[in-house]
């Protein structure tokens, strides 16, 4: 509120608003209360402004949080959706024309690997030694 305006309100000039606010002199009776008033409502309307603006303010920054975890919680969703359709999936087939490895039966075991002549790979030959 500018000095202008106040003097209008109170209804004195703008002079004796300077007065008063400067402490040259104090405003009294009628004219006094009607500053004291003034100055009141413009305080409040003042301070609910701010309260106003604080809320706003408040309110966007948990708009912003739960929008942040509403993408969180997406992302999350996806992985777990990507992971549970990988578990559900079938075992892929081996290709075309390559036999899957054979296990020994029930009460068998497996044919030992022939050594090869320098002790390390099995002979292509199967000679052995």
């Amino acid at each position: 509120m500018t000095v202008k305006q106040l003097a209008a309100t109170v209804g004195v000039t703008q002079s004796t608003v300077r007065a008063w606010e400067t402490g040259r002199s104090e405003p009294r009776g009628r004219k006094g209360d009607q500053y004291a008033r003034t100055l009141a409502v413009y305080a409040r309307e003042v301070l609910a402004a701010e309260a106003a603006e604080d809320a706003a303010e408040a309110l966007r920054d948990a708009v912003a949080r739960a929008e942040a975890d509403r993408q969180a919680s997406e992302r999350q969703a996806a992985q777990l959706e990507s992971v549970r359709l990988a578990a559900a999936a079938p075992a892929a087939e081996p290709p075309q024309g390559i036999a899957p490895p054979s296990e020994p039966r029930t009460g068998e075991s497996a044919p030992p690997a022939t050594a090869g002549r320098d002790g390390g790979a099995p002979d292509p030959a199967g000679g052995g030694h």
